[in-house]
């Protein structure tokens, strides 16, 4: 079936559905025996139940009980940490590794160590740069505190961090820091290419709404035919891909999956 199949609201879930639709558009998903297979085998029949996903959610995580807004990349997160427990390895597909250095200027020590992550959480960019500069500058040197391995003295004193990408995932999730601390959202829109590296985008998360507390939640995502779709809880349109590139200037998350 190539086209999206809408997700009834079940009461503040446009967080989940949203998120359900960006998984649906990466392919590992689809072939993955996992949990999240109770949901997608009967989406690829054009008959999901967005309740499965929500109860496996649900009983792992308390916080999501209730019928009130939640955060759409938190909940994802957690989507993949249930998944994490099946024998089969959906979440390798998601997880990326960074090479971090930790060096120590009083000493000449350096710490090394890797990291997983399964999304990018990065820094709105200034007005005018584009996605790839705001990735670029992950992991740039950062002054912090830390003990040095090497003199292992279990005393903290400055050092500086750097992280590299050494390990990119079969699906990358990006998120964007577009809520400040007080939780009001940032709408300042980001250039953002269909393709990026060996990755092409296949969906977004876009809110509409003021903060973090409140709003609304869709998706745009690309069919395995190549087509885009505008998802909004149950309902869904065809759209053209310049309508989802500018949709992924204004998103929450961007999902990209790798052709290489």
């Amino acid at each position: 079936m190539d086209a999206a199949i809408g997700l009834p609201n079940l009461g503040n879930t446009c967080f989940m559905n949203s998120s359900l639709q960006v998984l649906m558009a990466c392919r590992t998903c689809h072939i993955v025996n996992c949990p999240l297979s109770t949901f997608t085998v009967p989406y690829d029949e054009g008959n999901p139940d967005p309740r499965v996903p929500q109860a496996l959610v649900m009983q792992k995580f308390p916080r999501f009980r209730n019928n009130f807004q939640h955060d759409a990349h938190e909940w994802i997160l957690n989507m993949l940490e249930v998944c994490e427990e099946s024998k089969e390895n959906l979440v390798g597909a998601f997880e990326g590794e960074f090479d971090v250095t930790v060096s120590f200027p009083d000493c000449g020590h350096i710490n090394r160590h890797s990291e997983t992550f399964r999304t990018l959480s990065v820094d709105l960019p200034d007005n005018g740069r584009d996605f790839e500069s705001a990735v670029h500058m992950i992991g740039m040197p950062e002054r912090v505190e830390s003990c040095c391995d090497t003199c292992n003295d279990n005393k903290k004193k400055p050092a500086v961090k750097t992280m590299t990408i050494s390990r990119w995932p079969i699906h990358l999730i990006v998120q964007w820091k577009r809520f400040d601390h007080f939780g009001r959202k940032i709408a300042r829109r980001v250039p953002t290419p269909l393709a990026f590296k060996h990755y092409e985008l296949v969906g977004t998360v876009n809110h509409v709404g003021s903060s973090s507390r409140a709003g609304h939640y869709t998706a745009c995502v690309r069919t395995k035919g190549r087509n885009w779709f505008l998802c909004n809880d149950a309902s869904v349109a065809k759209i053209e891909p310049r309508h989802a590139e500018k949709a992924s200037q204004a998103a929450y998350m961007t999902v990209w999956t790798s052709v290489a």
